[in-house]
């Protein structure tokens, strides 16, 4: 929050217009508060009596201030009481103290300080829906790849085969819309399709959908994006594993291959990594986490759980608008777990926020700032081991979670980590594999497949609401 400047000093006007001001003022508005700060006659509630008060501590009329009445006025915690407290006294009273807090959607004013930006505790409470797709094909089926839109608004992406088919035929997507999951087919003009690897949407008119090759929906037809090498999009690279961007002109494209293409909006390029060769398909890792804090901020992590360090590197890589570098590369499986102060193998799920990476790592979750570099393990960093691997996202710093490969979940709402494990006892802690989560208000989709029932591998949605 912008402190209010103080453009006048109270010794410079008069009582009475100063009194007149307020008093039109408490006609209007009146507002029970739960803080204590601006509550000067404690009260449990932020009024015109109180901004009077302030006014008499301000001019030092009698009588002199209590302790509780200096701490309480003092609004922004600058250790002076004047007309900027007052002032926001009066946002209090009009319900427009949020206004100030304009740094993305979550921030609001402390609790502890009204001139300053912090973000609310939130709930760790969430009830459950578990639906399974693919019953019965006796074939495997999986989702890949999930996006929250909104509550109402769920695209997730895969393989589900279909029951009792004589063909081979299957869905590539399921879609959300608020009552009921629907199976879809996402083909282009010419029904050509495939199985669905990734999906991003920035807007209802341009969406992606990855399989070998792009897809893009226009808003009305489904229309491919290299084909045969369209576009100049190279091929054999294999399927694209995840999609980010800022428009339709601006699109990242995560290959299995572990490259990186590039969408200008008139063709494709190939772009210079240390994980893609760019000849050719070869297995160097799978794209994990793609975060993307800006056009010109974008961080990758490829790694694999199936081969030592030494064969397949953990690498997070940076985008700064122009060219990809590593930002951590490693090629051993050597973990120190005593160093508190540097970065450690493996390297298994990124998030972030504003300007902090989050990493999980083998010691534990890592936080780093990306203005000064400097970082460090969070604490608490064995309860980890059963909670992190398969997937990190979140709203905001007091409001983001971690998952494991069986579905355990730990939730961190701003004072505490809360573990859940409603998922995973659902499917008796053994009997499924978690492909990835997705996070965004207050849904939580955790995605992957049923592995207990011998040739009939069934995908699974498990979709989780708040109880706010």
């Amino acid at each position: 929050m912008k402190k209010i400047n103080n453009i006048l000093s109270f010794r410079e006007l008069s009582y009475p217009k100063i009194q007149s001001w307020v008093i039109v003022i408490v006609v209007f508005f009146s507002i029970s508060f739960s803080q204590t700060l601006g509550d000067l006659n404690n009260d449990e509630s932020i009024n015109v009596l109180d901004i009077l008060r302030t006014i008499n501590i301000i001019l030092e009329m009698p009588p002199p201030p209590s302790e509780y009445e200096i701490l309480v006025s003092d609004l922004n915690i600058d250790e002076e009481i004047d007309i900027t407290d007052i002032m926001i006294t009066v946002d209090i009273i009009t319900d427009n103290l949020d206004a100030y807090c304009t740094n993305d959607e979550w921030d609001i004013p402390c609790e502890n300080n009204y001139s300053e930006c912090c973000y609310p505790i939130t709930s760790s409470e969430f009830t459950w829906e578990i639906d399974t797709f693919g019953l019965g094909a006796n074939a495997f089926s999986e989702i890949e790849d999930v996006q929250i839109i909104d509550e109402n608004n769920i695209w997730t992406v895969g393989k589900i085969h279909v029951p009792d088919s004589s063909t081979s035929f299957y869905y590539n997507a399921i879609h959300w819309n608020g009552e009921e999951w629907r199976e879809l087919i996402i083909a282009d003009t010419n029904q050509i399709s495939g199985p669905g690897f990734s999906f991003f949407q920035l807007s209802e008119d341009v969406k992606w959908f990855g399989i070998g090759v792009p897809y893009h929906f226009n808003g009305v037809n489904w229309i491919a994006y290299g084909h045969w090498g369209e576009y100049n999009y190279p091929l054999g690279l294999g399927s694209i594993h995840k999609i980010r961007g800022t428009s339709f002109n601006n699109m990242f494209l995560f290959n299995s291959s572990t490259d990186i293409t590039h969408w200008d909006g008139e063709e494709y390029t190939l772009m210079e990594t240390s994980t893609g060769t760019g000849t050719g398909w070869t297995y160097n890792g799978v794209f994990k986490n793609v975060w993307k804090k800006n056009e010109n901020n974008i961080y990758a992590l490829s790694n694999s759980t199936s081969f030592p360090l030494s064969e397949i590197p953990h690498v997070i890589q940076y985008y700064n608008g122009t060219v990809w570098s590593d930002m951590y590369r490693f090629e051993s499986d050597m973990v120190d777990f005593t160093q508190q102060d540097s970065l450690s193998p493996g390297i298994f799920n990124i998030w972030g926020y504003g300007d902090t990476l989050y990493v999980i790592t083998s010691p534990g979750l890592w936080k780093e700032s990306l203005t000064t570099g400097e970082g460090y393990y969070t604490g608490n960093n064995e309860m980890f081991y059963w909670y992190m691997g398969r997937g990190m996202d979140g709203n905001h710093p007091n409001d983001f979670i971690t998952v494991n490969i069986r579905g355990r979940f730990a939730h961190y709402n701003g004072e505490t980590w809360n573990y859940n494990h409603d998922v995973a006892e659902h499917f008796n802690f053994s009997d499924n594999i978690v492909h990835g989560v997705d996070f965004k208000d207050d849904t939580i989709i955790i995605y992957g497949i049923i592995n207990a029932m011998g040739f009939n591998y069934p995908a699974f949605i498990a979709k989780g609401t708040r109880n706010n």
